[in-house]
């Protein structure tokens, strides 16, 4: 389960992973598995939005002619 994730889910999402494949385990047991195996989930980066549209009201001028 984790190496199909990329490494992104932790063990409570193995867990719930594991469990709806009919393996009931305690998540307990499912972070001490990954603990020994040295399995950490990588977080996610939240999307940021870098450009914003642009405001009608802060368009400058064409003062050179541009293209």
């Amino acid at each position: 389960m984790f190496d199909s994730s990329d490494g992104i889910f932790g063990h409570r999402m193995v867990r719930t992973k594991l469990a709806a494949t009919g393996l009931e385990i305690s998540v307990g047991t499912v972070a001490a598995i990954m603990a020994e195996n040295g399995w950490t989930a990588r977080r996610m980066r939240g999307f940021k939005r870098t450009t914003n549209p642009s405001d009608p009201d802060k368009v400058f001028a064409d003062l050179i002619g541009r293209d």
